[in-house]
């Protein structure tokens, strides 16, 4: 089992490919609906920088398929794209992530989303931040982070965290 592989099992994360990604992306919502329009050329200056993204909104408003569709317009797009839900890490897989010489944290030149970080406990929120601060992971990697928001909340605790 390559790292790779075990960073899919591990984390829960998913590991996609240029080719796979493209086509997650051409048979979503909104490549089908032509919903992109406007929004697909505001993406591309955000995905030509290697600034950190933090794409925020209420459950099931597509934040994936944007962060895909940045991964795509990106400078990174030959390079992995790793998803790595924080609602789903248990301590094995959190461990690893954080401690691992195999971790994808330690890669360089990888796009790495973090979906529902803010459903984590904040304990590891706060390892997170500080991982990224103390280590300078944006000189490394490309993060990307999707925030669920409720209605009305324009960011969540984690954003807030994160923002500062």
């Amino acid at each position: 089992m390559g790292v790779c592989d075990r960073i899919a099992v591990l984390h829960k994360g998913v590991m996609v490919e240029l080719a796979e990604c493209e086509q997650l992306f051409s048979n979503s919502f909104f490549t089908v609906s032509g919903s992109m329009g406007e929004l697909e050329q505001r993406l591309t200056p955000i995905a030509q920088s290697s600034h950190a993204v933090m794409i925020i909104g209420e459950e099931g408003t597509g934040k994936e398929q944007i962060a895909r569709a940045l991964y795509l317009r990106s400078r990174l797009k030959t390079h992995p794209f790793i998803a790595i839900d924080g609602s789903r890490l248990n301590d094995r897989a959190w461990e690893f992530l954080i401690e691992s010489h195999a971790s994808p944290l330690t890669t360089e030149g990888t796009a790495i989303l973090f979906q529902h970080m803010e459903a984590a406990p904040e304990q590891r929120q706060d390892v997170l931040i500080s991982l990224i601060e103390e280590t300078g992971l944006t000189r490394r990697l490309w993060l990307i982070f999707s925030c669920d928001t409720v209605e009305g909340e324009t960011l969540n605790t984690f954003a807030r965290k994160l923002s500062v």
